[in-house]
């Protein structure tokens, strides 16, 4: 398409250096000629009465400015075509959340669009560059976007995509981006150079991340509920057996207020496992204070 439009800028050119030399070609003639008759370059126009002279003189004139017209208006056209496709090009970036890139990778040479000036929180009438855009890559990500850059380099995959860490120029945002690119013929220097898109996947991978942790958490939930049935089955076993040596005491000894005591620790320790047994079942609990502080603990009855 460059190529295609440098010809045309071309053709238009010459077409107008054709404009010009049929224009001041018949003057200059003329004023010589009126010069050595020592007339008006205009009598001399007018008096010398040949019709196919007048056509040849102004032939190259009307054909240069037909041709000058034409090519305006192809050019007026084409830039009104590429105005209406960069806007739907600008339109779907937004709508999408990606921008475009090219690069050259053998002078690290960059043009971005506006949707990438967007995502990377830059001002689009700043100059795109490799610093630039190093620049605002999350700390971390550094090496691992030079080392990709050297990979890329080296081994001319046919396409390539790669995840990184941004942080936006003019919120401070970290955002997550996925770069995908392909090697392409860059007819303006008979070489090759790398195109791409830069996507906005920072919702793709929050959700990704919250999932983990709902999960994680619900493993922590299911370990937690395994403990306290264990715990709960050592307990009942030698509170069982407290209960019945209790039980089994003379009766001399079932008015000493340490073995009142005791069977009513025992008891106690039957009720928190009662409470234990509710919360296992998933019945509402509700929490307290723990010392007045700001630590929780469960309301026993």
């Amino acid at each position: 398409m460059l190529n295609v439009r440098n010809h045309r800028r071309t053709a238009i050119a010459f077409c107008f250096y054709g404009f010009l030399i049929g224009l001041i070609f018949p003057i200059f003639g003329y004023s010589l000629a009126a010069a050595s008759l020592k007339q008006n370059p205009w009598e001399v126009f007018c008096l010398h009465g040949n019709p196919l002279l007048y056509i040849i003189d102004v032939l190259p004139f009307i054909t240069a400015a037909i041709a000058l017209i034409f090519g305006y208006r192809e050019s007026r056209l084409e830039a009104f075509v590429s105005d209406r496709s960069r806007e739907r090009l600008e339109a779907a970036e937004r709508v999408g959340k990606y921008g475009s890139w090219e690069m050259n990778l053998d002078t690290f040479e960059v043009q971005w669009s506006k949707g990438l000036y967007k995502l990377y929180g830059l001002d689009p009438s700043s100059e795109p560059s490799y610093e630039a855009f190093m620049d605002i890559v999350y700390p971390d990500d550094r090496d691992k976007v030079i080392r990709a850059t050297a990979q890329i380099q080296t081994e001319k995959p046919e396409t390539f995509a790669n995840d990184l860490r941004i942080v936006t120029r003019d919120t401070r945002e970290l955002k997550h981006y996925r770069s995908s690119g392909a090697f392409v013929a860059d007819v303006s220097t008979g070489g090759q150079k790398v195109i791409g898109i830069t996507h906005d996947i920072t919702e793709i991978v929050e959700a990704k991340e919250a999932a983990i942790k709902i999960e994680r958490e619900r493993a922590q939930l299911i370990a937690l509920n395994a403990m306290i049935v264990t715990y709960k089955h050592e307990i009942n076993t030698p509170l069982a057996i407290a209960m019945a040596s209790l039980g089994a005491l003379d009766a001399d000894m079932a008015d000493d207020p340490n073995i009142e005591q005791t069977e009513s620790a025992l008891w106690r320790i039957a009720e928190i496992l009662r409470k234990v047994d509710e919360i296992s079942a998933g019945k509402e609990i509700e929490f307290i204070s723990y010392a007045n502080s700001s630590t929780k603990m469960i309301k026993l009855d």
